[in-house]
C-alpha cells in the first residue's frame, strides 16, 4: 500500500469517527429538545424553525463537546483566538470551535483545490506534491487569517487611542461617572472605531455583571493588546481604588499618549529614507541613466558605424 493511499484511508477514518461522534451528540441534543418541548406542551408543528445561525452554533457546540477542539487547538491557540474573535462579536464559547471548524474546512478545501488544479491541467506527474501543498495551505490559512485580523484590530486600537482618551477626559470633566463615561465612549466610537467601541462595550458589561469592578479592569487589561489600553485600565483602577480625580489622571494619560503617538510618527519618518533606497535603485536610477547617457551612446555607435 502506497503512503498516499494509507494517508487518505487514515484521513477518511478520522473523518468518519468525527462524523459519528457529532451525529451521536446531535441525536442526544435532539432527544433533549424533544423532551423539553413535550414538557412545556409544544408540538413539532408549533415549534419554531431553527435559523441557519442557530444550526451553525449547534454544530460548533458539537465540535467542542466531542473533544475535537481540545485535540486540534492548544490552550495558547484558544486564548489567542478568544482575544481576536471575542472583540469582533463572537461569543467566547464559540471562538475555539470556530477556529477548529475553519481548520477542518480549509484542511478539506486545500487538497480539494489542489486536486482540481491537477485534474484541470491534464494530470501527469506526481499528485502527492500538490496534495501536500494544498493540505499545508489549508492548515496554515486559518492561523494566517487570524493573524491578519489581530494586526488590523491592534492597528485600529492604536489609531483610536488619542480620540478615546480625549473623549474620556471630556466625559469626566462634564461630571459623568465612570460607567456612564465608558458607555458614552462605546456609543460614540461605534462608527468611527468599531474595535475600540467593542472593547469598551465589553468592559461596561463586565463592570455591571462582576461583583468587583477591579476584576473587570484586569480582564480589560489582559484582553487588550495595546499598551495604551493597559495604561488606561491601570489609571481607571487606581482612580476607583484610591479616589484619584478621574479627569486629572486621564488628562495626564492623554498627554502621554499624544507624545507616544508623535514618537511613533517620528520613528516611521526616520525609517522612510531606508525604505526608499530599493525603489530608488530599481525604478528611478535606470530611467535616469537611460535619459542622460542614452543619446551619447547612440551618437558613439553612429560615429563608429561611419568610420567603418
Amino acid at each position: 500500500m502506497s503512503p498516499l493511499v494509507a494517508g487518505l484511508l487514515a484521513a477518511g477514518l478520522l473523518a468518519v469517527l468525527a462524523v459519528a461522534l457529532a451525529a451521536n451528540e446531535l441525536t442526544e441534543h435532539r432527544m433533549a429538545e424533544r423532551v423539553k418541548r413535550a414538557a412545556i406542551g409544544v408540538t413539532p408543528e408549533t415549534a419554531p424553525r431553527r435559523s441557519l445561525a442557530s444550526i451553525g452554533a449547534s454544530m460548533l457546540r458539537l465540535l467542542d463537546v466531542s473533544g475535537i477542539v481540545r485535540f486540534m487547538a492548544s490552550q495558547q491557540d484558544r486564548v489567542q483566538v478568544e482575544r481576536t474573535l471575542v472583540p469582533l462579536g463572537v461569543p467566547m464559547t464559540m471562538a475555539a470551535p470556530l477556529l477548529v471548524a475553519m481548520k477542518l474546512l480549509f484542511l478539506v478545501a486545500g487538497p480539494a483545490a489542489a486536486l482540481t488544479w491537477y485534474t484541470a491541467r491534464g494530470g501527469g506527474g506526481n499528485i502527492l506534491l500538490p496534495l501536500l501543498m494544498g493540505a499545508a495551505a489549508g492548515v496554515l490559512a486559518p492561523n494566517m487569517i487570524l493573524s491578519q485580523l489581530r494586526k488590523r484590530r491592534v492597528a485600529a486600537l492604536n489609531r483610536g487611542m488619542a480620540d478615546t482618551l480625549d473623549l474620556l477626559v471630556v466625559c469626566a470633566e462634564a461630571g459623568l461617572g465612570l460607567e456612564s463615561a465608558i458607555d458614552r465612549v462605546a456609543n460614540d466610537l461605534r462608527r468611527a472605531n468599531p474595535a475600540m467601541s467593542l472593547e469598551f462595550a465589553l468592559l461596561s458589561q463586565e463592570m455591571r455583571l462582576m461583583p468587583d469592578r477591579s476584576s473587570a479592569m484586569e480582564r480589560f487589561a489582559e484582553r487588550a493588546e495595546v499598551d495604551g489600553l493597559r495604561r488606561v485600565a491601570a489609571t481607571l483602577s487606581q482612580a476607583m481604588r484610591y479616589g484619584t480625580p478621574l479627569g486629572t489622571a486621564l488628562r495626564a494619560l492623554a498627554a502621554d499618549e499624544r507624545q507616544a503617538r508623535l514618537i511613533r510618527m517620528e520613528e516611521k519618518a526616520a525609517r522612510l529614507p531606508a525604505l526608499l533606497v530599493l525603489p530608488l535603485i530599481l525604478f528611478i536610477l535606470p530611467p535616469l541613466f537611460l535619459v542622460l547617457v542614452g543619446p551619447s551612446i547612440l551618437q558613439l555607435f553612429d560615429a563608429i558605424g561611419a568610420m567603418q
